[in-house]
C-alpha cells in the first residue's frame, strides 16, 4: 500500500560560480520541496554534459520552498515557508554555506522574515529579499559581512494596495508572490493579489516603492523575467496564465504594457508558474500547472516582442518549476505532483524542447511500524487501509471474480440490439445475463464516437430502471418491476465480474461541465441518443440518465433538496423518471448502483496515489481557479440536507429524511473524506471548513445520526476538536491554554481531561445547549479512542493443516497514556461532572419553575446525566 505522502518538487537551482559555463562542467544541482508531505529538505544532485545523478540530502530544512544562491559567496539562501515560526508571524531566510569539495551544504544561521508564507527568495551582495505571500510583504534581510549568513531583518515592503477582488477566493488581501533586480537601481515584485507589479527604487542603500503598473482584475501576477538590458520584463500570471511583455522606463521608472499571449493553447486556464530567458535572451518560456505544458517563445531581438513557437508537455505533472542551465542548451523541468525531474535539451534553432529524460525524485525511506506506531503517527494511514482493504464500501474484494475477460462479440451485440428493436426485452436480458455469466463484457469506446450496440446495453439496462414505461410500452406495472430489479442484478453482476471501469459510458454522461461549455454538454446528450424504431420521423430516444446534470444532481433529487440553482427557478417540468411507478425508489436504485461503482473504482485504485489521480469520483469535484479541487459546498449542501441541515437554515424541526438517504449521504461523505487523506487529491483544510460550518448548525440528535454513518473516525474527531476548540474556555486554567489551537494537540489525553472537560458552549441560554456540548466531550473521548484502536482477525495454521481465526485488538495507546487516564481521568470527569450540573443550575436559575418542570427540560436532564455516566464507564 502506498499511501505515504511524498515530496512535492517546489524549486531546482544550479550552483553558477562562474559567469560562463559549458554544459560538459560538472556542477551541482540543488532541488527543494515542501517537508509536510514526506520530504527532508534540500536535495543535491550532479550535473555532468546533461545527465543528471545523484539526489541525496544535503541539508534538512522545513519547507524550503524557494532558494537563491549568491554568485560570488558559495552561500545558499531559502526561505522556509511557515506561518508562525517560534511566535513571530511568519517564516523564515535560511542560510547555507556551500562545500566547493562535494557540494554539502551546512547551515549557518535562520532568522525570521516577519512575514507569513514566504515563498520567492533572492539576494544581492547586501541583502536577501524575501517575497510573504501571505502578509503581502517583502522582507529585507542583511547579510553578514563576515560569513555571509543572515542578520535579523531590516525593514519590510508593505504591499499597501487594495486587493483587487477579481478572483475572491485567491484575491481577497495582497499576496507578494516574488522579487526580482531590473538593475542596480531598480527591482520589481509581483502581487497576485492585488493585480500588480511594485516598482522599487534603491537609493542610498534602502529599496523605496516608486510606482506600480496596474494588470487587468483576476490576472495573478506571479513571476517576471527581465532582459538582459533590463528594458522588458516579462510577467507570467498564475489566475489566467497569461505572459505580459512590458516596456521598462529607467528614467521614470515605469512600466507600459507592449503586448500579451496566453501560456496555454486553449486560452485562460489558470495555474501560470515559472517564466525564464535563455541566456542569450534569444527564447522565453513559461510553465502551466494546470495543463502541464511549457510555452516556448521566440523573442524579437529589436522590439522584445514575442512569437509563440509551440506549447510543450512537461513530462509529469504540476510543472512548478524549472531552470535552464547557463550554456542555455538544456531545460530542467520540476513536476510537483509526479515528483519527478524532466531533462529537455533546448534546440538553438527553433527553441524547442527536445529527448525529454526524466528522473524520478527521490522518496523518503520509511521504517516498517507495528500498528500501535503508526495509529499513533498517523491514524488517518490506518483508517485508509480498513477503507481499502476491508469489505466496506463497493464491492467485497472476496468476490471480487478473477475471468479472463472477453467482450461481447459483434453478431451477439446486434442480436441483443435486436431483440430490444423488436421489444422482445425478455430474450434479450436472457442473452445478455448469459454473456456475462460466461466472463464476457460490453466493449467501452469513445464517449464522443456514435453509440456502439454495447454501450446501448449498459445504457438500457438503467433505462429499464428508471423509464421503463417508455421502453416497454406494452408492459403492466409488475412487469415492468420486475423488469427493473432484474437490470439492478445484471448491473451488479457486471461489476462484480468486470470491475468499474465498464461503466465508462456512464461516466461521459455525468461528466460535469465546470467551465460552462453548452456545446459539449449538448454533444453529450447527443452521444446518447437511441431510437429503437425505424421510423425515421419519431422523436430521438433520450437516454434516461440525462435526466441528471451530474451525480450529485442524482442525489440531491433523491434526497428531495432543491438546490439554490433551481431553487428560484420556474416549476420544470415533471422528470420522465418520476412519471413511473414508485419513481423515487427506482432513483434511488440508480443512486446505489452508481455509488457502488465510484467506491469500487476508488478501491480499485488504491495501491498509488498516481492511481488514486485517476478515479471517476475526482472527475466529480470541481476545480478551484488554482487548480485545487477546494469547493465542496455545493456537494456538502446536498448531503447535509439529508440530517435535516436546510430545516435548521429556514427555521423548521430537523429531522433526519430517512435511513436510506442517511447511508447514500454518508457513503458520498466518506469518499471524499478518503480523498483528503491521501495527498494532492482534494484539499483537506478546505473540506474540513467546510464541513464544520454545517456540523455547527445541526441539533444534537442530527449530530448523532452523523456520527454513526460516518466510517471515518478521525475526520468526525477534527470536527468535534474543532467544535471545542472554538468553545467558550473562559473555565479553561491558563497552563493548558495552549492546548486550544494546533493539529498536534489533538491526540494528547492532556487535551481531552484538562481542556475539553473545562470549556463551555458559546452560547449557554438553555439546556439543549448543554445536551449538545456535553455530547460532543463524550464522543470526542470515544471517537478518540476508537481511531487508536484496531481489531484484526488473523488466520493461523494447526499442525494437522486446519485453520483458525484469532481476533486480535490492537491499540496504540501508550502505556504512560493509560496510566494517565486511569490515574487523572475519574478525578477529571467528576470535576467535569460539577462543572456541568453548574452550568445546568446556572440555565435554570434563568427559567421559570414551570419551564424547568416540563417534560421535555426533565429528559434533557437525564439525558447530560446518562452521557456523563456513560463517559465515567468508559474511563
Amino acid at each position: 500500500m502506498h499511501f505515504f505522502k511524498t515530496t512535492t518538487l517546489a524549486a531546482i537551482a544550479t550552483s553558477f560560480i562562474l559567469k560562463l559555463v559549458t554544459a560538459t562542467e560538472t556542477m551541482p544541482v540543488y532541488v527543494s520541496g515542501y517537508t509536510d508531505k514526506g520530504g527532508e529538505g534540500i536535495y543535491k544532485y550532479t550535473w555532468n554534459n546533461g545527465k543528471l545523478s545523484g539526489g541525496e540530502l544535503a541539508a534538512k530544512a522545513e519547507a524550503p520552498s524557494y532558494f537563491t544562491i549568491k554568485q560570488d559567496s558559495n552561500t545558499l539562501y531559502a526561505v522556509s515557508e511557515l506561518e508562525d515560526y517560534e511566535g513571530t508571524g511568519g517564516g523564515t531566510v535560511i542560510a547555507f554555506k556551500r562545500n566547493k569539495e562535494d557540494g554539502s551544504l551546512t547551515q549557518l544561521d535562520e532568522e525570521a522574515t516577519f512575514g507569513k508564507a514566504p515563498c520567492y527568495a533572492v539576494a544581492d551582495k547586501d541583502n536577501v529579499y524575501a517575497a510573504n505571500y501571505n502578509s503581502g510583504s517583502v522582507s529585507v534581510i542583511p547579510i553578514s559581512e563576515d560569513d555571509n549568513g543572515v542578520e535579523p531583518l531590516d525593514y519590510l515592503l508593505n504591499h499597501t494596495a487594495p486587493a483587487s477582488g477579481g478572483v475572491p477566493d485567491r484575491q481577497e488581501a495582497a499576496h507578494a508572490h516574488s522579487f526580482d533586480f531590473i538593475d542596480d537601481t531598480w527591482s520589481v515584485s509581483c502581487d497576485l493579489g492585488t493585480d500588480q507589479a511594485v516598482v522599487y527604487k534603491k537609493s542610498n542603500g534602502k529599496v523605496k516603492e516608486s510606482g506600480a503598473f496596474q494588470f487587468p482584475n483576476g490576472t495573478g501576477p506571479r513571476h517576471a523575467a527581465i532582459s538582459h538590458n533590463g528594458k522588458k520584463v516579462y510577467v507570467l500570471s498564475e489566475l489566467d496564465s497569461q505572459v505580459f511583455v512590458l516596456d521598462f522606463d529607467s528614467e521614470t521608472g515605469t512600466l507600459t504594457e507592449l503586448e500579451r499571449h496566453y501560456a496555454g493553447p486553449d486560452g485562460a486556464v489558470g495555474g501560470g508558474a515559472e517564466i525564464e530567458l535563455t541566456p542569450n535572451g534569444e527564447f522565453l518560456y513559461a510553465s502551466v500547472r494546470f495543463i502541464n505544458m511549457i510555452a516556448v517563445y521566440k523573442v524579437d531581438k529589436d522590439t522584445g516582442k514575442l512569437k509563440v513557437v509551440d506549447y510543450q508537455p512537461s513530462g509529469g505533472d504540476h510543472p512548478r518549476h524549472f531552470k535552464i542551465d547557463p550554456s542555455g542548451q538544456f531545460l530542467l523541468v520540476g513536476n510537483m505532483n509526479s515528483d519527478n525531474i524532466v531533462i529537455f535539451k533546448i534546440n538553438q534553432e527553433t527553441g524547442l524542447l527536445e529527448d525529454g529524460e526524466t528522473i524520478d525524485h527521490p522518496q523518503p525511506t520509511f521504517e516498517k511500524l507495528i500498528a500501535e506506531q503508526l495509529m499513533a503517527l498517523d491514524p488517518e494511514s490506518v483508517e485508509l487501509y480498513q477503507y481499502f482493504y476491508s469489505d466496506g464500501p463497493g464491492l467485497p474484494l472476496a468476490k471480487q471474480k478473477q475471468k479472463e475477460e472477453r467482450e461481447i462479440e459483434n453478431k451477439l451485440e446486434h442480436m441483443i440490439v435486436h431483440y430490444m428493436e423488436e421489444e422482445h426485452y425478455d430474450a434479450a436480458l436472457d442473452i445478455i445475463r448469459s454473456t456475462i455469466a460466461s466472463g464476457r463484457k460490453p466493449s467501452n469506446n469513445d464517449g464522443y464516437s456514435p453509440l456502439p450496440s454495447s454501450r446501448q446495453i449498459i445504457l438500457s439496462l438503467f433505462d429499464f430502471i428508471l423509464r421503463p414505461s417508455i421502453i416497454l410500452r406494452k408492459r403492466t406495472s409488475k412487469d415492468l418491476l420486475t423488469m427493473a430489479r432484474e437490470a439492478q442484478r445484471i448491473l451488479h453482476d457486471i461489476l462484480e465480474t468486470f470491475g468499474p471501469d465498464v461503466f465508462a459510458p456512464i461516466w461521459i454522461i455525468f461528466k460535469p461541465n465546470f467551465l460552462g461549455r453548452f456545446h459539449e454538454r449538448r454533444k453529450r446528450k447527443e452521444a446518447m441518443e437511441m431510437n429503437y424504431d425505424d421510423d425515421d420521423d419519431d422523436e430521438p430516444y433520450e437516454c434516461s440518465l440525462t435526466e441528471f446534470d451530474d451525480i450529485w444532481d442524482l442525489a440531491a433529487q433523491c434526497f428531495g433538496y432543491v438546490e439554490p440553482r433551481v431553487r428560484y427557478q420556474q416549476q420544470q417540468q415533471e422528470k420522465q423518471s418520476l412519471k413511473q411507478a414508485a419513481g423515487h425508489v427506482r432513483r434511488r436504485i440508480v443512486l446505489d448502483i452508481l455509488i457502488t461503482v465510484l467506491e469500487t473504482d476508488l478501491r480499485a485504485r488504491r495501491e498509488s496515489n498516481s492511481e488514486l489521480e485517476k478515479c471517476v469520483i475526482l472527475d466529480m469535484i470541481r476545480r478551484d481557479s488554482t487548480g485545487n479541487r477546494s469547493q465542496f459546498d455545493r456537494y456538502l449542501d446536498i448531503i447535509f440536507s439529508v440530517f435535516g441541515y436546510h430545516n435548521i437554515e429556514d427555521g423548521e424541526p430537523t429531522k433526519l429524511k430517512d435511513a436510506d438517504a442517511a447511508q447514500f449521504a454518508a457513503r458520498l461523505l466518506n469518499m471524499l473524506a478518503v480523498l483528503s487523506y491521501c495527498d494532492n487529491l482534494v484539499t483537506t483544510k478546505a473540506l474540513v471548513d467546510q464541513t464544520y460550518r454545517r456540523f455547527l448548525k445541526l441539533d444534537v440528535e442530527s449530530y448523532a445520526n452523523l456520527i454513526e454513518t460516518i466510517r471515518c473516525t478521525t475526520f468526525i474527531s477534527t470536527l468535534c476538536d474543532l467544535y471545542l476548540s472554538d468553545s467558550d474556555c473562559s473555565c479553561v486554567p491558563d497552563n493548558y491554554m495552549y492546548l486550544r489551537n494546533g493539529a498536534h494537540t489533538a491526540h494528547l489525553v492532556e487535551k481531552l481531561l484538562f481542556f475539553n472537560m473545562k470549556t463551555k458552549p458559546v452560547r449557554l441560554e438553555s439546556l439543549e445547549d448543554i445536551y449538545r456540548h456535553v455530547m460532543m466531550v463524550k464522543w470526542r473521548y470515544m471517537l478518540y479512542m476508537h481511531e487508536r484502536s484496531l481489531r484484526a482477525d488473523i488466520i493461523k495454521t494447526k499442525k494437522d493443516g486446519s485453520q483458525v481465526v484469532i481476533s486480535k485488538g490492537v491499540s496504540s495507546v501508550s502505556d504512560e497514556q493509560k496510566i494517565e487516564i486511569i490515574v487523572d481521568g475519574p478525578e477529571a470527569v467528576d470535576h467535569w461532572k460539577e462543572h456541568v450540573n453548574s452550568m445546568v443550575n446556572q440555565v435554570s436559575n434563568r427559567m421559570s419553575p414551570n419551564d424547568t418542570n416540563t417534560e421535555y427540560d426533565q429528559a434533557l436532564k437525564r439525558k447530560i446525566h446518562w452521557a456523563i455516566q456513560l463517559l465515567q464507564l468508559y474511563l
